[in-house]
């Protein structure tokens, strides 16, 4: 049987970790980006569509016939403040839509992971500045449009990210422990996220990942 992933946020550091990942084990990945001429190497295995998370109409065409989804979406530099919020509601609507119940989506150990859990830096008060504050704001609406979406989802909520190989071990869980030196390498990441969306153990769970 073919299985066909959907990813958005496909044409980022994490996203494209994520398809790597994803042909590896023999997943169909569809990648709708908004600069789809020239965004990945071809492979028999990977369809580049042309495709936008804040147009609903790009994402609902797209869904037909996916086995399941995968969000890396993240704020750029350039984008807006409320992205991933909205982004998840066009998301959620296109799975519906054509009947995908299994998701997957990266936010971050700021957004969810509990307080009491978070150590140096990331006790550090970072909601100032206007935009700051609507970006984290706009990743907390994400994280609940998810959890009461009635989808099968799993929440991974990284700390710093490296660019580094795949160690192949690393640790998880709602109660680690995340201080200022926690990071974890995109291809690590991608594989954790992987093995969420093919075991059914994860569905409904939130938690951190760190090294």
């Amino acid at each position: 049987m073919n299985r066909i992933l959907f990813i958005i946020g496909a044409s980022g550091r994490t996203g494209r970790e994520c398809v790597r990942e994803a042909l590896r084990r023999g997943w169909t990945v569809r990648a709708p980006v908004r600069r789809p001429e020239g965004a990945f190497s071809p492979h028999a295995s990977l369809e580049v569509l042309q495709g936008d998370i804040l147009d609903a109409g790009s994402l609902e065409q797209a869904m037909e016939g996916a086995t399941a989804a995968l969000s890396c979406i993240g704020h750029a530099p350039d984008s807006p403040a409320a992205l991933t919020a909205p982004g998840a509601a066009n998301l959620i609507a296109a799975m519906k839509k054509h009947g995908v119940t299994r998701l997957a989506c990266v936010t971050g150990c700021l957004i969810g992971h509990p307080r009491e859990h978070l150590r140096g830096i990331y006790r550090l008060p970072f909601e100032f500045g206007e935009k700051m504050k609507a970006m984290l704001a706009d990743r907390r609406e994400q994280e609940r449009l998810i959890m009461a979406s009635g989808l099968d989802w799993t929440i991974v909520r990284p700390p710093r990210l490296t660019n580094g190989p795949a160690k192949g071990r690393y640790a998880t869980g709602p109660d680690l422990r995340i201080g200022t030196f926690s990071s974890i390498s995109r291809a690590d990441l991608a594989y954790c996220l992987l093995d969420c969306l093919e075991n059914p153990d994860t569905v409904g769970k939130a938690f951190a990942i760190r090294y």
